[in-house]
């Protein structure tokens, strides 16, 4: 039924403004943006490496620990991979 729902939805592609930027910019705003968006995307893959190489205790008692990287193709996303 879900998927009957989803199908019957039509055209599922995002919005621009869902995917972070208001549609009506002008080019050089919408520039500066999207830098920034890739420099925070950076800064939020470094800092989760790090996270994962060190995980502070409070989360390693509440999450348990950060899972392996299987070679598997049907293994989910590893830490840095989400």
């Amino acid at each position: 039924m879900l998927s009957y729902r989803i199908q019957r939805a039509g055209d599922l592609t995002p919005e621009p403004a869902a995917l972070g930027l208001p549609g009506e910019l002008h080019p050089d705003c919408a520039a500066g943006l999207d830098a920034l968006h890739t420099e925070f995307d950076a800064r939020a893959r470094d800092l989760g490496a790090q996270l994962a190489a060190d995980p502070p205790r409070w989360a390693m008692a509440a999450l348990g620990p950060v899972p392996t990287l299987d070679d598997s193709p049907d293994a989910p996303p590893g830490p840095d991979q989400r």
